[in-house]
Parts: C-alpha cells; sequence; structure tokens
C-alpha cells in the first residue's frame, strides 16, 4: 500500500513513516495540508494526516481529498482530540481516527481497516 503522511511534528512523521515502511508500505511525508495536495491524488491509497496543522488544517484537507474525482481514504490523527472531534472527523468521512499517543498495533490496526475502505 502507497501512504502519503501529513504531520508537521518532524518526530512524529518521521516515526509513523519508519513505522508503515518497516511493515512494507511505500510511505512519503509532508510538512503542510497544501505540499499533500499538490501531492495528490498520485498513486497513493491511503492519506493519514494531523489535524492540528499551520495553514490548512487536517479537517480543511480531508474536505478537498473527499472532492477528488477519486477521493482516497483519510485517517486522521491529532494531540488534541475529543469525542467532538473524532464526531466531526468521521461526518466528514474520516475513514479512520487515532489519537496521539498511540501505540504502533492501534496504528497499524487503524491503517489496515481504513485499506478495506478503498
Amino acid at each position: 500500500m502507497k501512504i502519503l503522511v501529513i504531520e508537521d511534528d518532524e518526530q512524529v512523521r518521521n516515526t509513523l513513516i519508519d513505522i508503515l515502511k518497516y511493515k512494507k508500505h511505500g510511505v512519503d511525508g509532508t510538512v503542510s495540508a497544501e505540499e499533500a495536495l499538490r501531492k495528490l491524488p498520485g498513486d497513493y491509497d491511503l492519506v493519514i494526516s494531523d489535524i492540528l496543522l499551520e495553514g490548512m488544517d487536517g479537517v480543511a484537507l480531508l474536505g478537498k481529498v473527499n472532492a477528488m474525482p477519486s477521493p482516497l481514504p483519510v485517517l486522521m490523527i491529532t494531540g488534541y482530540g475529543d469525542a467532538v472531534m473524532e464526531d466531526l472527523c468521521r461526518k466528514n468521512g474520516a475513514a479512520g481516527f487515532l489519537k496521539k499517543p498511540f501505540t504502533v498495533q492501534s496504528l497499524l490496526a487503524v491503517v489496515e481497516e481504513a485499506a478495506k475502505k478503498k
């Protein structure tokens, strides 16, 4: 599976990329939603995006990805999420939602679930 990770925290982004590459996924990373949109749709199967980003936030990115002719599943991650934010993301079409910090197992489980929705 080819995955695009959007995360402005370099350490978190690199950790996500390393975990996904270890599991044999193709992975690219970006620091902003705007940069991600320049890469999409590309040959990606899944997008993983932080919600709080400088410039365009992850929820706005989710809307733009879902408006594409061939939308991709989007997994939302955040360190500031609550039930209201999770509900908002799911109502806007998120394929999954993870609160930081999360375990490797929970990340991989949500990635696999999101892949089934493609």
